[in-house]
């Protein structure tokens, strides 16, 4: 183990100075003067606050936000604040949820001025579980997160790619650190911030033949009206898990300015993840995905810190069930936690002064005079907490067998949900298969009858459309009444062009929030709390994105931030949440991407999503991996390759559920991370290439 570790982190720095300086975006802009920058959301809060810092280093700026009254007292604010020539400052009411609102806004805007930097900022929050959240305000938060986001995308972009002799260029999205962890009850939330992560991932390589970098700025709790307001709407309960979780303090919250600041430094120098340092550099380093960080400093220091941090994990994840279930158990909950809570903060202190900024050089240094004793004590350390812990976090199968249970698939009239319907059924569960049109449902349930040969009364069907609430919400009352859920499979989804965004939002993401919001208020109230699960079908692009699919990417990696989150609350109910992300299946919707897809794309796709037709999964294979997984409780399950070096790359703060998994993880990720310098230092020579054969663009 000792020569091979220290090899590879050998390796890994050749490798990284090899290619990294390839891979490095150059400063995307240099400094801000008499550049345009666009900021929506801005007539408050941070979005006015980089108003202000942008018009300081001589930018142009265009505010946009909903209500008139405010833009003009945004605008007063400015103005006297700043004390520049008032035609640098423009404003813009629009709602970034009306497509014809954002479009013309971004149109005129373009025209005044073309735009340099665009800072997606408007956002949304309300602090509730789920099943408490209005079905108003699920709609309210996807349409301002998410909607509201790919809106102003969408009317911007095509004007930004045109720009003359395309001098460099940014977009910003402002995130959340709920976009590398989910914010404990916070579930539409933390889905909206993780589909806005996702976007970014899949903006990021296609925008770089038009020397457009895209940046996303994820802060953590900074001192804003918002924080007001959420103060004011969170149970007591809610508030004290937050402050566990998420180390939620409100007299460390940050700054506006600060955060004004690293943004405008984020979108000059085109960084794609930039947060506050501390907890920023442990989501992060644990979260950061397939591509490494774009600064040498920083992807090295990642490197380093993984290890360490992964061992960290293993006690997070050991602690949290527990944690859970003892308060849960207890009335007091706020009472309960203060302990915990009180702790957290503490560490949380020390880690901070422990490894400031200031501290960042002297602190390498030191690692790297002892990484090779430092590395093998550590993973020595991380095969014994793992062996200690870990089989307090790994569930206990959640099911055991489906003989009598109760499963419910959503899109189950075709391809892989009527395929795990079938597999179900053979196991002895009942079924219910729930799809939009009837005719198809009476298809279906023929096809089950035919092939699987059982009772007619363990198959059932309910025409309902998921991105209609009260069809969805109706469909599973009268399921759950026929007999409970043991088994809730989220697989309706659709995969379309652009000019389609709100049906592949409502499909995919809006139609998976209304079932679950139906359905887990009735599986939380099971009679003894007996083992169940929920699985949302999802794919590999809830790991890595699909190549020009970028709404598609979005709502898959928005479905990995709500299983995130819904996981850890669901564990007090005895609900285990798996994801399952299966690569390209061999189905019908296969078939009408190959038809739609351009030949550049195609080529794009096959290169950095590895696709090829006579290598697509079976769906009956998908289909027991999915079953097999609500059984088990796993939280990700993919096939093996690619899916274990997506997953080790993308796993986020908490670890594998499985100890051999945990430990494989820990194992593979250096030369995992190896192979990702040398794909990251390919990337742009491989897009500027493609897109000059396939659509003539000059690199």
């Amino acid at each position: 183990m000792g020569p091979l570790v220290e090899g590879a982190i050998a390796l890994g720095v050749i490798l990284f100075l090899a290619f990294g300086f390839q891979w490095k975006p150059k400063p995307s802009i240099g400094n801000l003067k008499n550049k345009h920058v666009l900021i929506t959301g801005g007539s408050s809060g941070i979005g006015l606050q980089i108003a202000k810092e942008a018009l300081l280093e001589g930018a142009f700026v265009t505010i946009v936000a909903r209500t008139p009254a405010k833009l003009e007292m945004a605008v007063e604010d400015l103005r006297r604040e700043v004390k520049c020539d008032a035609s640098r400052i423009n404003s813009q009411a629009a709602d970034v949820s009306k497509y014809e609102n954002i479009s013309k806004a971004i149109k005129e805007s373009h025209l005044r001025r073309p735009i340099d930097v665009l800072i997606c900022n408007a956002g949304f929050l309300r602090s509730m579980y789920l099943e408490n959240t209005s079905i108003e305000e699920v709609d309210l938060t996807i349409q301002t997160n998410l909607t509201g986001t790919l809106y102003t995308l969408h009317a911007a972009l095509p004007l930004m790619k045109k720009r003359e002799g395309r001098p460099p260029a940014s977009v910003v999205l402002m995130c959340s650190l709920s976009s590398l962890f989910m914010l404990y009850g916070h579930d539409v939330y933390t889905a909206t911030k993780y589909a806005l992560r996702g976007l970014a991932e899949s903006l990021r390589l296609q925008l770089i033949p038009y020397n457009i970098r895209v940046s996303l700025v994820c802060p953590g709790f900074v001192e804003t009206p918002l924080l007001d307001q959420c103060e004011a709407e969170i149970e007591d309960g809610m508030l004290a898990l937050v402050k566990l979780f998420n180390l939620y303090n409100r007299k460390k919250a940050e700054d506006p300015k600060d955060v004004a600041k690293y943004t405008l430094k984020a979108a000059k120098e085109g960084r794609f993840i930039t947060t506050a340092f501390f907890p920023g550099l442990f989501l992060a380093t644990l979260s950061r995905g397939v591509l490494p960080a774009d600064s040498a400093f920083r992807a090295l220091l990642e490197l380093i810190l993984y290890l360490p941090l992964r061992l960290v994990s293993f006690i997070i994840a050991s602690v949290t069930p527990c944690a859970l279930k003892y308060v849960y158990g207890h009335g007091n909950m706020r009472a309960r936690i203060t302990g915990l809570d009180c702790l957290w903060i503490e560490a949380g202190d020390a880690a901070r002064a422990l490894i400031s900024p200031e501290h960042k050089t002297t602190i390498v240094c030191i690692l790297a005079s002892t990484m090779g004793p430092l590395v093998e004590g550590a993973i020595a350390l991380g095969v014994i907490l793992c062996l200690a812990f870990g089989f307090q976090w790994k569930p206990k199968p959640s099911i055991g067998s489906l003989k009598k249970k109760h499963v419910l698939i959503t899109g189950g009239s075709s391809g892989i949900g009527l395929q795990i319907a079938k597999e179900a059924l053979l196991e002895g569960a009942f079924v219910t298969i729930v799809a939009r049109t009837p005719a198809k449902l009476e298809m279906a349930v023929e096809d089950l009858r035919r092939e699987v040969k059982c009772d007619a009364s363990r198959i059932n069907s309910q025409a309902a459309d998921v991105s209609k609430y009260e069809n969805i919400s109706k469909a599973i009352k009268e399921s759950h009444l026929r007999r409970p859920i043991d088994v809730l499979i989220c697989h309706a989804g659709f995969d379309t062009s652009i000019e389609e965004v709100d049906l592949t939002i409502q499909t995919n993401l809006t139609g998976t929030l209304y079932t679950l919001r139906a359905a887990l208020p009735l599986m939380k109230k099971r009679e003894g709390r007996l083992p169940a699960a929920v699985v949302l079908m999802s794919s590999l692009s809830s790991l890595f994105l699909i190549y020009g699919h970028d709404v598609y990417t979005a709502t898959k990696y928005a479905l990995r931030g709500l299983a995130e989150s819904l996981r850890l609350q669901l564990i007090p109910y005895n609900i285990r949440v798996s994801l399952v992300c299966p690569g390209f299946v061999e189905t019908p919707l296969l078939d009408q991407c190959e038809a739609e897809i351009e030949d550049g794309m195609l080529a794009l796709v096959k290169l950095f999503n590895l696709y090829n037709r006579e290598k697509a999964e079976g769906p009956k294979d998908v289909a027991k991996y999915t079953l097999e997984a609500g059984k088990e409780g796993r939280f990700i399950t993919t096939e093996f390759f690619p899916g274990i070096f997506l997953a080790t790359l993308s796993r986020g703060v908490l670890p594998a559920d499985s100890v051999f998994r945990a430990l494989l993880e820990l194992i593979l990720y250096l030369p995992f991370r190896l192979v990702s310098f040398i794909i990251a230092s390919v990337i742009p020579c491989a897009l500027k290439y493609v897109h000059g054969k396939y659509y003539k663009l000059s690199s």
